[in-house]
């Protein structure tokens, strides 16, 4: 009987302290978590003026490309249809020309891309807009009991779940102004 008390008491004592333990590793672990900016940015800006604007552009850009595109193959036609008529003259000019499309459609794409992403930037990263979004997120953080927040894109995460992603959060703070 006595050592049915003891064992009962130490098998007690040994649960108590391995409750205490996992409470009190829990209080002392920081608690991370993650968002993602860029998400954020793109659902609040969405109805802006700017990024309508910005969108329109990018559309403009893309049919463009695609036209160049259709002109390119346009000429690749004409280089083979040049060629099995023996033209080789015409077909040399035409491949120069093609080179000089292929060359400008490169740049065109590489200078417009560029030019957007500025635009983008300017867009999202304003300091009225930063100074509010780093305040919505500061009180997601807190009200979630996180202690540190990580950018999903600008931080090499290799994992997370999605207990961590207060991206929604954050989004409905900002939207509820």
């Amino acid at each position: 009987m006595k050592n049915m008390r003891v064992a009962r008491y130490c098998v007690l004592s040994l649960v108590f302290f391995l409750i205490g333990i996992t409470l009190f590793a829990n209080q002392n672990m920081p608690k991370v978590g993650v968002v993602n900016i860029k998400k954020i940015a793109q659902t609040y800006f969405r109805d802006s003026k700017a990024f309508r604007d910005l969108q329109e552009e990018k559309e403009k850009n893309e049919k463009y490309i695609e036209q160049v595109k259709k002109d390119i193959q346009n000429i690749e036609k004409q280089i083979l249809e040049a060629n099995m008529a023996n033209n080789y003259d015409l077909g040399f000019r035409l491949e120069s020309e093609k080179k000089r499309k292929v060359e400008h459609l490169r740049e065109y794409i590489r200078i417009t891309n560029q030019q957007i992403e500025e635009k983008l930037k300017k867009l999202y990263y304003s300091d009225e807009y930063l100074e509010e979004l780093i305040e919505k997120i500061e009180m997601v953080a807190l009200k979630q009991g996180f202690s540190l927040i990580l950018d999903i894109d600008s931080s090499e995460i290799y994992f997370y779940t999605q207990e961590i992603d207060i991206t929604e959060l954050v989004i409905e703070e900002l939207m509820t102004r």
